[in-house]
């Protein structure tokens, strides 16, 4: 290697480690995104992509959520809360598909879970489950049959 290119080499290397240093020490970030935050009691919740998912009940007790807010990062207005007329212990979302899975304990069946397919724009059975509600048996007794839903200040769920 002659000594240009080493000088070349060198002065390009300095100067992308001076942008990495400036962009730590000068960081160059938007304004906060702030959003409403809804329904004052949160469950549990889930960050997936640019939204929120906050699960809630909406009616007493209020011992198990029942319905979900999206509060999304991205838009100015959220979409409006979806109930689901169904208390629940955890949930998995995928908004590509409108899709929300609900898990519910089976109390008198300490090995069962049934599973709820759900829209997560109607909160009605998801239009594409041929079976939109499932009852999974497990070989042992599974997590939510002892399960009891406390909320952690701004963080998920504890059982």
């Amino acid at each position: 290697m002659n000594s240009m290119s080493a000088n070349t080499t060198s002065l390009l290397t300095l100067k992308e480690l001076n942008c990495y240093r400036d962009a730590w020490l000068k960081p160059d970030l938007d304004i906060p995104v702030e959003r409403p935050l809804g329904h004052p009691k949160m469950l549990c919740w889930k960050l997936h992509n640019d939204a929120y998912f906050k699960a809630y009940s909406s009616f007493a007790p209020q011992d198990y959520p029942d319905s979900l807010e999206i509060i999304t990062l991205n838009w100015l207005s959220p979409p409006p809360p979806v109930s689901f007329r169904t208390k629940f212990q955890r949930f998995a979302v995928d908004p590509s598909q409108n899709l929300a899975i609900l898990v519910v304990a089976i109390p008198e069946r300490p090995n069962h879970i049934q599973l709820h397919i759900r829209s997560l724009t109607t909160g009605q059975p998801h239009p594409d489950a041929e079976r939109p509600e499932l009852i999974v048996k497990f070989d042992f007794e599974n997590q939510y049959s002892q399960f009891s839903l406390t909320a952690r200040p701004g963080g998920h769920t504890k059982s």
